[in-house]
């Protein structure tokens, strides 16, 4: 294939769209579809580099996979080498584990299926995962293994719509995955992107050939209006698309459509004057390691509290100047090489770093802060048991957890923060099972107990799941239901986290949280709960105490970098802006005649809530679920709902 330049101004334009969204999101929402670009760009020269070695009987599947191995792990290596290091200097002992875990998965070109696989309600904020952008390069990796199969196959036989067929079930996979599934699934999963490269490909295949064909004056016509095309597609993305849409679905039409068009705009003057710039062609060939270098270097600025605007602007420059030192010093030299001892030295690294990966998973490598209490932060931060020991069962195809008693039945209805008191009953229940009713538990993490109240990025917590929750509850089946959530975002606005986006849904408008929407959900609450009243005994929940200070990775002095020291924290300040919202939440349920189990009566005395136990062990996992240790011992204010008679 005879060398474009104008393709390497296209990666640049693709990469830097990536790095300007991770560098500053609110600034460039969309730049995230530099990734969707990336995949028409190395499904076209993928393809076109196949093709035309099958055609002229050059192709070998040994050759094929060299060059990639050398393509792709030159880089790669170096910056596990990096990921390594950094992580064993700033990472607790959990989070250098999870780096373990996706050290050995980069290596096995799955880190999209353990990345799909983490996802759900306490999964790690993104910025917190130094190689999460390695989900990418999976899913080419993942095509890479079977595309080059099916071109054959296709040149063999000339089966041209066996390309179209995979090319249009990919895509509808995408679009029913997003509209009936989750975002995740089509995110992550191959088959669901599978369709842009392919739309890359098809460009390789069929419509480059068409192209060349064609007079120069038609050639130069035709590409002339691809390129604006092309320019128009890729500025709608970035005016159009950001995390707020049911991405990729149709909206990665896009940037997907206008990376085929400028693909096929090579005598345009854009392509030739524009992406054919010197500079810019430049950016695209150190695309590949600049890509790797840029997320994990602003991870950690993430991890270790450097993010002001100046910090930022640093950690891109570091990645552009480790991009240019990778580039020219080690990708080069390593792709030109050509003695055979080359790729069994790359693949043998390669095996040692999934060795070194899978060490650091199982705590075998520990890192340099571990310190007695950052191990009892680390253990607090993974200590989760729910659904753990209950028997699943359905109703109209929604998932309950159940937990058999003796007499009667309580019904446990809302959040995680509903969750956190799953284990404590499962003990009791194998300690007392003929002396305690049974429990049931509908729950999903981020769902509100409202009806007609939902958020987005939880696709769980449907109508059907609440309408059904309620049919459950007011049958004869059920006596007792307890009504339980993180409440704060119900009644003040100021409680909304940064990414939250929760409505009430009236018919078929939304009413969000940060408009009238809370004024909704109030109110719905209330009927809610009046109905529920009607024909069964009642508990309302409150909150649990909550806050960033509550989180035992705070209980220190001290810096990731300079060192960590050890702090005594037993209690902390309880909010009044929590307070406000409890104390009206139980005046609503004093008003009802709902019986109210209020946890700061256990947690706090006057204005401060306990942290931890006195020998200085967390008593939560994170900024608001408390831990199963702390659950199963102490919080006996939760077993009154057992106990009781309706």
């Amino acid at each position: 294939m005879k060398y474009r330049p104008d393709i390497d101004g296209l990666r640049a334009i693709a990469v830097l769209l990536v790095v300007g969204y991770h560098a500053f999101p609110e600034r460039l929402p969309a730049g995230f579809i530099g990734v969707d670009i990336f995949f028409v760009i190395s499904g076209f020269l993928i393809t076109t580099i196949i093709h035309e070695e099958l055609v002229n009987k050059k192709f070998t599947y040994t050759y094929f996979y060299k060059r990639r191995i050398k393509r792709i792990f030159s880089a790669l290596l170096l910056l596990l080498c990096a990921n390594c290091f950094i992580g064993w200097f700033v990472l607790f002992p959990d989070e250098l584990q999870r780096l373990g875990v996706h050290i050995y998965s980069v290596n096995a070109f799955i880190s999209n299926f353990i990345l799909w696989a983490e996802s759900g309600y306490f999964d790690s904020a993104s910025e917190l995962k130094p190689l999460l952008h390695f989900w990418s390069l999976g899913i080419e990796e993942q095509y890479y293994i079977l595309w080059p199969l099916v071109v054959a196959l296709g040149v063999r036989y000339n089966i041209k719509y066996l390309f179209i067929f995979l090319f249009v079930s990919s895509f509808l996979s995408n679009i029913i995955t997003v509209k009936y599934f989750s975002l995740i699934d089509s995110f992550y999963l191959p088959h669901n992107r599978a369709w842009e490269l392919m739309a890359g490909s098809l460009l390789a295949l069929f419509v480059r050939q068409e192209t060349e064909k064609s007079s120069r004056t038609h050639v130069q016509f035709i590409t002339f209006w691809l390129s604006l095309v092309g320019l128009l597609c890729i500025v709608i993305s970035l005016l159009l698309i950001n995390d707020q849409r049911d991405f990729p679905g149709w909206w990665a039409l896009f940037p997907v459509a206008g990376a085929a068009c400028l693909i096929l705009s090579q005598q345009s003057f854009f392509n030739r004057y524009v992406l054919s710039n010197k500079y810019i062609v430049y950016v695209g060939l150190i695309s590949y390691p600049l890509y790797l270098w840029h997320w994990s270097l602003l991870s950690y600025a993430h991890i270790t509290g450097y993010t002001s605007l100046v910090h930022i602007f640093f950690f891109i420059t570091c990645a552009f100047i480790f991009s240019i030192l990778t580039y020219e010093f080690i990708e080069k030299r390593i792709r030109k090489n050509t003695h055979r001892a080359t790729v069994p030295v790359l693949l043998v690294l390669s095996l040692l770093f999934a060795l070194l990966g899978y060490c650091m998973s199982i705590g075998v490598l520990e890192p340099r802060n571990n310190t007695s209490g950052i191990k009892k932060a680390s253990e607090a931060a993974g200590d989760w048991e729910y659904p753990d020991g209950f028997d699943t069962f359905f109703i109209e195809q929604e998932q309950f957890f159940l937990k058999k008693g003796a007499r009667g039945t309580v019904l446990f209805y809302g959040d995680s923060h509903v969750e956190q008191y799953g284990p404590r009953f499962v003990e009791l229940l194998e300690q007392h099972p003929d002396q305690l009713k049974s429990v049931v538990f509908a729950t999903r993490g981020g769902c509100l107990p409202v009806p007609n109240v939902y958020e987005d990025d939880h696709p769980l917590c449907t109508k059907e799941f609440k309408d059904t929750v309620l049919k459950y509850a007011l049958s004869d089946d059920v006596d007792t239901v307890v009504v339980g959530a993180s409440w704060g975002k119900l009644i003040l606005k100021e409680n909304l986290q940064k990414g939250d986006r929760y409505y009430y849904l009236n018919g078929d408008r939304k009413h969000s949280f940060e408009d009238d929407g809370i004024e909704y959900a109030y109110h719905a609450l209330e009927e809610f709960l009046v109905t529920l009243l009607q024909q069964k005994k009642v508990y309302l929940l409150l909150d649990n105490p909550t806050g960033t200070h509550f989180n035992p990775k705070t209980f220190f002095t001290g810096t990731r970098v300079s060192g960590i020291v050890d702090k005594r924290m037993l209690w902390q300040e309880y909010s009044k802006q929590q307070d406000h919202v409890r104390l009206q939440l139980k005046a609503l349920g004093n008003r009802l005649g709902v019986t109210v189990i209020d946890p700061v009566e256990h947690f706090c005395k006057e204005d401060k809530c306990r942290t931890s136990l006195e020998d200085g062990t967390p008593i939560y996992k994170d900024f608001g679920h408390i831990r199963p240790y702390y659950v199963k011992q102490y919080t006996d204010y939760i077993d009154v709902a057992l106990t009781s008679n309706p």
